[in-house]
Parts: structure tokens; C-alpha cells; sequence
């Protein structure tokens, strides 16, 4: 049977004024529990007290479906705090950029249908966007996630001021320090998923779809391993002494152990080329002393080829 829809215009750029036009859909398909295979490419803007990353590319790769879901990432920091941070004691290893792997889990216990309004683009142009919003059910989930990340990050210490037992009592060195983190995490989240999966069919744009993963999520994280690299410390030349070179261990200070993160993501899957978004700020695992050290915000973007089934 069809129905009559009111299709209002979306206004992008410089248009003036709304428009409305009539049409007729029928809706072809609510299937939601689909499986979904992806992966493809991401950027990342990775921003914390102890480092700031804003050129991040790495790979990922999604799994989904009705009861499950699997992520696998990784990425590369390419321009980073070692660039931007003004730090005169150094790690003594050579320069590294800051990498990571992340692999997580997600067990829905809880599954449910829910009647949506379901927004629908049926054309867009440069200035443009055409959208409709189709009655139809969506899955709501509730799920657990488990989560293990492993990697490597330039690590500033901020206004930390070391004192190793050899100097007891004297300062190491005034000026910032950083060197580099080896690290492994463990994170444990739920989170609340909403599904979509519609095909309408109409009479002036012909056949639409529209599936997509929406996802709100908080996740404790804890650090179940790390290591500092020792510091390399140069002294001036005085009159006295000629410039030298000192290396201290600096792995003694004392952990964050545990931190959090809270975040959105969407997911949408295109014709050719699906594609999504993610925020999450918090507060990192890491060296102790000062909190705000290791606030930390992330934006990533996705473009992804993957298969529904």
C-alpha cells in the first residue's frame, strides 16, 4: 500500500527560502538484524595533557551482528607532542612515533524493537539535501565491552619535577621533561547501540536505504602494564666543566592506574562507501602527580568499504 509522505528541504549554504514537495513511498524492508564485514582507513585527532597528536592515520576493521560486535584499530602518530611540547630532557632512545593496537568486544544482553522516526535522504546536491522521516522499528541494544590496547606514546611529565636517590633533595633538572610510555590497557564498558536497517521505495527517487549504527559508551580503563624510557639530561658548559650528558631512570614515579572514557559514535553504511564518526574525552592512564596531565579528547573519522549480510 502506498502512503503519502511530506518531504521537507533541508537547507545547506545559501538558500533563501524552504520548500516542500508530495510524493508516495512504500517501505520495502525493515530487516535489523543484518551482519556487517568492514574495515578501511581513519583519521585521528588525539589531544592529551601529556601529548597532542593532529596528524593520526591508521586502519581499522568492524564486525557486527545481531549479538556481537568486534572492532580492530591501529594507528600512527605523525605529527605529535614531540613537535609541538618545548622539552630539553629527552627519552635516550632515538626518536619513535607514537603507535598503538586496539582490539574490543561487545556482548549485547539486552535487545529490543522500538518504533522511530527514521530520517531518509532521498537527494542531495551541493547546496541541497533532500530528507524525509519514515515510521519504522529500530533495535535498541544494551551491551558489555572488553577491551585490550597496547602501543607506545610520547609522554610529557608537565611540571613534574624529579629527584632521584642520588641527588636526594636537589631537583634532577628544572627545565620539562618527556620521554616515551610503553603501555598496555585493559578497558571494560557498557554502552547503548541503536540499529537501523530500512528500504523504502519511491516514486520519484526510486529505492532508498538507510543502515546505520549509533552508539553512546563509557569505559573504565586500567593499566595493567607500563614502562618509561630513561631520560636523557644535557648540562651546559660552565666554566669549570665542559658541556656533558647524564641518563636517569625515571620509571620510579608513581601511576595513575585507572582512568576513564565516555563517547559517541555513528556508523552509516553507503552504497559504495561506508563511513562514521566517533568523540570520547576522559582521563588516560599514566604517570601520577596531576590529573590534569592526562585528560585527553580524541576525534576520529572513518571511510570504510564493507558488506551487509
Amino acid at each position: 500500500m502506498k502512503n503519502l509522505l511530506l518531504i521537507p528541504i533541508l537547507l545547506i549554504g545559501f538558500i533563501s527560502k524552504a520548500q516542500s514537495d508530495t510524493t508516495y513511498y512504500k517501505v520495502v524492508e525493515n530487516y535489523l538484524d543484518y551482519n556487517y564485514l568492514g574495515g578501511g582507513i581513519t583519521y585521528d585527532l588525539d589531544l592529551a595533557g601529556y601529548n597532542m597528536s593532529i596528524a593520526t592515520l591508521g586502519l581499522n576493521g568492524k564486525y557486527y551482528n545481531k549479538k556481537f560486535e568486534s572492532n580492530v584499530r591501529w594507528k600512527h602518530h605523525f605529527l605529535e607532542g614531540d613537535e609541538l611540547f618545548d622539552n630539553s630532557v629527552r627519552s635516550i632512545y632515538k626518536k619513535e612515533a607514537s603507535n598503538d593496537i586496539e582490539l574490543s568486544f561487545n556482548y549485547f544482553f539486552s535487545i529490543k524493537k522500538v518504533k522511530n522516526d527514521i530520517a531518509v535522504t532521498l537527494s542531495s546536491s551541493r547546496n541541497t539535501r533532500v530528507i524525509t522521516f519514515v515510521e519504522a522499528n529500530s533495535s535498541k541494544r544494551f551491551g558489555a565491552e572488553l577491551g585490550f590496547k597496547k602501543g607506545v606514546t610520547f609522554y610529557n611529565f608537565g611540571s613534574h619535577e624529579f629527584e632521584p636517590e642520588s641527588l636526594v633533595g636537589t631537583p634532577l633538572f628544572t627545565p620539562k621533561a618527556a620521554t616515551y610510555l610503553n603501555y598496555s590497557i585493559l578497558s571494560l564498558g557498557i554502552n547503548k547501540v541503536e540499529v537501523e536497517g530500512l528500504t523504502i521505495k519511491t516514486n520519484k527517487y526510486g529505492v532508498k536505504k538507510v543502515h546505520s549504527i549509533e552508539k553512546v559508551f563509557a569505559k573504565m580503563l586500567v593499566l595493567v602494564g607500563s614502562e618509561f624510557d630513561d631520560v636523557l639530561v644535557t648540562h651546559e658548559a660552565t666554566d669549570s666543566t665542559p658541556e656533558y650528558s647524564e641518563t636517569y631512570s625515571v620509571n620510579g614515579i608513581d601511576r595513575l592506574p585507572i582512568g576513564f572514557r565516555v563517547g559517541y559514535e555513528i556508523y552509516s553504511m553507503g552504497k559504495r562507501i561506508d563511513s562514521g564518526w566517533s568523540i570520547e574525552a576522559g582521563i588516560d592512564p599514566g604517570a601520577g602527580g596531576t590529573i590534569v596531565n592526562n585528560l585527553a579528547f580524541n576525534l576520529k573519522l572513518m571511510i570504510n568499504v564493507g558488506k551487509l549480510f
